[in-house]
């Protein structure tokens, strides 16, 4: 078989070390040797006032600290404190959790990652969708503006996690049962996407992240050196944060085409400005 050395050498040309022994190739759309960098582009024009919120468990924690160490290796310019961590654990106080500071707010791109916790209690994938469906209802609730867009994204579970008593055996977290959860995601979310008539309603997507997290998680179980299992539940959250990198830029993209803008009063909307006394 003959060996393709332009790729090969095109391929370990984007491989970037993150930490803890984690190593990624960067997809095309985020590197800069490619002949079409508008995405990486895109990202690096989030402006100081489009804040990036990733919102929910200790898995979203674990996103927000892998995409704090990924991005800064494959962008310039971009400062930390435009990206935060809100806590989301119970959705009983969801107001009062997420509105307890002006961040929550202030987040222009939002991933959630809901129920790690909930999972280890045994949830059933029905009552999880009614939780999930909470945290929906009040994004649409605080999100909502027909004036300008806003975007989030859903993320699905994951039956491994990078919490040192996650062990598969000794939790409710399942294969099975996460899978029964994604599928639940999926009909709340095509579902929302299919009867979704006004437009004030933020865009909410689903990002499915099994094909990465159940796959891997199951190579990461059958590891019995837990220094090696916590390099691969890192290389996990390491993939799925740069997922983040790329939507994050792909929204940029699409706010600037729509000439939508965050600026220090409010945000630029095809010329004319939304102030911030109207937004919050």
């Amino acid at each position: 078989m003959d060996v393709d050395r332009e790729k090969n050498r095109a391929i370990y040309n984007n491989l970037i070390a993150i930490k803890d022994g984690v190593t990624l190739s960067l997809p095309p759309s985020l590197s800069r040797s490619s002949s079409d960098t508008s995405l990486i582009k895109s990202f690096e024009q989030l402006s100081n006032y489009e804040l990036v919120c990733f919102v929910g468990d200790d898995d979203a924690q674990q996103y927000y600290r892998a995409f704090m160490s990924l991005y800064p290796l494959i962008s310039n310019g971009q400062r930390p404190f435009k990206f935060k961590y809100l806590e989301l654990k119970d959705v009983t106080n969801i107001a009062k959790d997420l509105s307890q500071t002006d961040t929550y707010k202030k987040c222009k791109i939002i991933f959630i990652s809901y129920g790690v916790d909930r999972f280890d209690t045994e949830i059933t994938a029905e009552t999880y969708g009614v939780e999930v469906q909470t945290v929906l209802d009040y994004i649409r609730k605080t999100h909502s503006d027909e004036r300008y867009d806003r975007s989030a994204w859903f993320l699905s579970p994951r039956s491994s996690s990078p919490m040192p008593t996650s062990c598969i055996e000794t939790q409710g977290r399942t294969p099975y049962l996460i899978h029964s959860a994604i599928n639940e995601l999926h009909n709340i979310l095509n579902e929302k996407q299919l009867s979704r008539i006004d437009q004030a309603e933020p865009h909410i997507h689903f990002m499915d992240n099994s094909d990465i997290t159940e796959s891997l998680s199951y190579i990461s179980n059958e590891i019995d050196d837990s220094n090696n299992q916590h390099i691969m539940d890192s290389q996990i959250s390491s993939v799925v944060a740069m997922r983040c990198i790329e939507k994050i830029a792909q929204t940029v993209k699409e706010w600037r085409s729509n000439q939508q803008v965050g600026v220090i009063n409010g945000v630029m909307k095809d010329g004319k400005l939304i102030p911030n006394s109207e937004l919050f």
